[in-house]
């Protein structure tokens, strides 16, 4: 992802999504959308993250004999 590190991108992934929850929060809070919202869009958020970035991870540390 951009030239940066697996560690790198990956912090970067939840910082992103920290800024996406609290602008969900945000709208909200506003009125501009349902409650259910959030909860909505972070279970997409975590069901994508862990079979993508966080598989990464697990293949990486199979590689290397961790277990």
């Amino acid at each position: 992802m951009w030239g940066l590190s697996l560690t790198e991108a990956h912090a970067l992934e939840h910082a992103q999504l920290l800024e996406e929850a609290r602008e969900l929060a945000r709208k909200y809070e506003e009125g501009h959308i349902s409650a259910l919202a959030l909860p909505e869009f972070l279970k997409k958020w975590l069901v994508a993250h862990i079979e993508g970035s966080d598989r990464a991870y697990a293949s990486f540390f199979r590689e290397h004999g961790i277990s």
